[in-house]
């Protein structure tokens, strides 16, 4: 059951990250940011992938879109 729920939430990150960036939605931005920050902080295996394998991929999508990811506070 764990491996199954894991495969979901990887599943679910990886859906939620090919909407990013968040454009002319400024309060589903500031969401989203937050949670991007919180996976990143506490190094979320299903983010970064099995021995950090989609971290190139993460560090392009916040490079080419770092101004979308710079919500005004």
């Amino acid at each position: 059951m764990i491996f199954v729920e894991y495969v979901v939430k990887r599943e679910i990150i990886h859906a939620w990250l090919s909407f990013l960036p968040i454009k002319g939605d400024l309060i589903e931005a500031k969401g989203a940011d937050k949670l991007l920050c919180s996976l990143t902080e506490r190094q979320d295996m299903e983010l970064l992938g099995p021995n950090n394998r989609y971290v190139p991929k993460f560090f392009v999508l916040v490079i080419f879109h770092q101004d979308s990811f710079l919500v005004k506070r």
